[in-house]
């Protein structure tokens, strides 16, 4: 089994739309499919520079990178919420947010930084909900690369 279909595995299921486990981690089945829908998700100017600088294989992987870890941070933004863990909501959202957004993926860069806002006075339902977003855009984020052939080396065998 792939690390990130064990990753995948333990993403709890209530929140999410029907998936299936691809090399970024989702297929998503029920998602739309049309390309101003997805617009606001990637910023493609960006992910075009990291092309020009270090080539498509390279951001083929550091997209296979992100995508296999993303699930375990998921799993462990959903465990900070239940226990209350703001210090945690904070570190693994700032974590994700920078890295989402050095790579161009600007709708989860931004779910990420406004969970990584979460204060004593938020109620951990807001926190929750932040997280839920965040899965949903990790879904579609990751359908829309796949359809534009962004990352489309990544996670294949050598």
């Amino acid at each position: 089994m792939r690390n990130v279909d064990r990753c995948a595995a333990k993403i709890p299921k209530k929140n999410l739309h029907k998936v299936e486990v691809d090399r970024f981690g989702a297929t998503v089945t029920n998602m739309p499919t049309g390309e101003k829908e997805h617009q606001s998700l990637v910023d493609m100017e960006t992910i075009n520079k990291l092309i020009a600088r270090i080539g498509q294989e390279g951001v083929d992987e550091l997209l296979a990178i992100l995508f296999d870890d993303l699930p375990q941070y998921l799993v462990g933004l959903h465990e900070a919420v239940k226990k209350g863990d703001r210090k945690t909501l904070h570190t693994i959202s700032h974590i994700l947010k920078s890295s989402c957004g050095a790579l161009g993926l600007t709708a989860l860069s931004s779910q990420c930084k406004s969970l990584s806002e979460v204060n004593a006075k938020m109620p951990l339902v807001e926190a929750e909900y932040r997280v839920t977003s965040i899965e949903d855009i990790y879904i579609q984020t990751a359908a829309f690369l796949r359809r534009n052939c962004v990352g489309k080396r990544a996670g294949e065998s050598k």
